[in-house]
């Protein structure tokens, strides 16, 4: 794997594409199909005397011999009209990055102001980060780059937030592949999970929309509509971009711009944006919490855990339309908090952050819980620990030191509807419903595995989360009797 270079990578990628064999390629160019495999392996390279009849010869065989469908999906791969095009394009790649492997040193010169041949991949962010303020798309995928490079491309460095975009005439729409494919050796779905959230919750205050198609694999394609535009082809586990293509020409990224947004149906969205109203107005909030396997991940302190005497005083001071539709959701989440079946975990930050600040989530409305009214929140956690079959569990720590300072969200997952309240501190565009088969298995796959497996950051008895939970009431006696 080591003698991997640009060409041999690129080489192989397209003849993989096409659905040819080496034995072909061998009888294309009239070369033993050892030399193939060795060009492919990145042991040796092609004669630079014969490398335009042998890249002729390739090309030709790629684009005669390979099957309808495997010629369609290089067009479009490729943003190639018809054959005439694709072999020009394909040629020049090829061409480019045979020299680029040769001899890198002198490759440069081979390209033009708005064509390179290879980049790194981290330098994938600069693209994104161009004319907030405009109507973009992405198709990306995402999941198969590397951390450091995802990260960049979602706004967090070094455990924070860097995007502060607030502009709401940002129209933002990303394309990405969630679906596993053949050689993707498994992905983390931890890892995956808690980034795409805090992705959403870097880009909230603008409108953006994530969707999934399996088109997205192996692409990098970012437009900013009648202005700027860039591609290339993206190689899983590779820290390289091959074929980067960067145009500031209107034409182009407008066709770029319309090619991305045909991959962007309601059908492939990911999440759908909602507030807590409408969730109420719609049965959405019921339909959470009368589902089968409930599961939720709570990042902070909200409703869903609530004293009757406390709700009564907190909903006393809410301008709400129809209270008694709140106390009839009251009533059900406490009910439901106490059933068998379901299974808390909370984060301690969510504790720690009550007790000091006393901040609560009350149906996403911000409200401040007084020194008494912490204590007895936590009284009444205790409470039901000692006294329901709910499963109760603490994250103590972070899944990643990736997003170790970023305030960690809440999930509520069941069989029948999920969503997210981001933890964006504006409480608005926070609310999220998972809309995607795909996301929700792996959200699934994501609470399965940190419950039963990650034992380095939960804790899972019942009585060290009593134990945790006296602490945190503690503090909170200690902080009412200094005011």
């Amino acid at each position: 794997m080591s003698n991997k270079n640009t060409f041999s990578v690129l080489l192989q990628q397209l003849i993989q594409q096409a659905g040819l064999t080496n034995t072909m390629i061998s009888q294309a160019v009239r070369y033993d199909v050892s030399y193939i495999s060795k060009w492919l392996s990145g042991k040796m390279l092609p004669s630079e005397k014969n490398i335009e009849s042998i890249l002729s010869s390739i090309i030709t065989c790629i684009i005669t011999s390979s099957q309808k469908d495997n010629l369609c999906a290089l067009l479009n791969e490729y943003h190639c009209e018809d054959s005439t095009g694709l072999q020009d394009t394909l040629y020049n790649i090829l061409k480019d990055a045979y020299w680029q492997s040769k001899r890198p040193a002198e490759s440069a010169c081979l390209s033009n102001t708005n064509y390179y041949i290879s980049l790194p991949a981290s330098e994938l962010a600069r693209f994104i980060k161009k004319q907030p303020g405009s109507r973009r798309a992405a198709v990306i995928d995402l999941l198969s780059l590397t951390h450091e490079t995802r990260l960049l491309l979602a706004g967090i460095e070094n455990g924070h937030f860097s995007l502060t975009h607030t502009d709401l005439s940002d129209h933002y729409t990303m394309v990405i592949n969630i679906d596993e494919l053949p050689g993707d050796n498994g992905r983390d779905c931890v890892y995956d999970s808690i980034f795409l959230i805090h992705m959403l919750t870097s880009f909230s205050a603008i409108d953006f929309q994530l969707y999934n198609h399996p088109q997205a694999s192996g692409k990098f394609l970012y437009a900013v509509d009648n202005c700027y535009s860039v591609t290339c082809m993206v190689f899983q586990g590779d820290t390289q971009c091959i074929a980067v293509n960067e145009r500031a020409d209107t034409s182009t990224s407008c066709a770029l711009y319309q090619k991305a947004l045909l991959l962007a149906s309601q059908e492939q969205l990911i999440f759908r944006k909602t507030t807590m109203y409408d969730m109420i107005c719609s049965c959405e909030y019921i339909r959470s919490m009368i589902s089968t396997n409930i599961k939720w991940l709570l990042g902070h302190a909200t409703e869903v855990i609530l004293p009757d005497d406390l709700f009564d005083e907190l909903l006393a001071y809410m301008n709400v339309p129809d209270k008694n539709e709140l106390y009839k959701l009251h009533n059900l989440s406490q009910n439901v908090i106490r059933q068998s079946g379901t299974r808390v975990m909370i984060y301690e930050s969510a504790l720690s952050d009550l007790v000091v600040s006393g901040e609560l989530d009350f149906f996403n409305n911000r409200v401040v819980l007084t020194p008494t009214q912490r204590i007895r929140y936590l009284e009444y956690m205790l409470s039901v620990l000692n006294t329901s079959d709910t499963l109760f569990k603490l994250v103590d720590g972070c899944f990643s030191t990736d997003f170790q300072y970023i305030t960690n969200p809440c999930l509520f997952l069941s069989d029948s509807l999920c969503y997210l309240r981001l933890e964006n501190g504006r409480y608005c565009d926070n609310i999220l419903i998972l809309n995607d088969k795909s996301v929700k298995e792996m959200f699934d796959q994501f609470y399965e595995k940190v419950w039963n497996k990650r034992q380095d950051v939960v804790v899972g008895t019942r009585a060290e989360v009593i134990n945790k939970i006296l602490h945190y009431k503690a503090s909170a006696d200690l902080i009412a009797k200094m005011e």
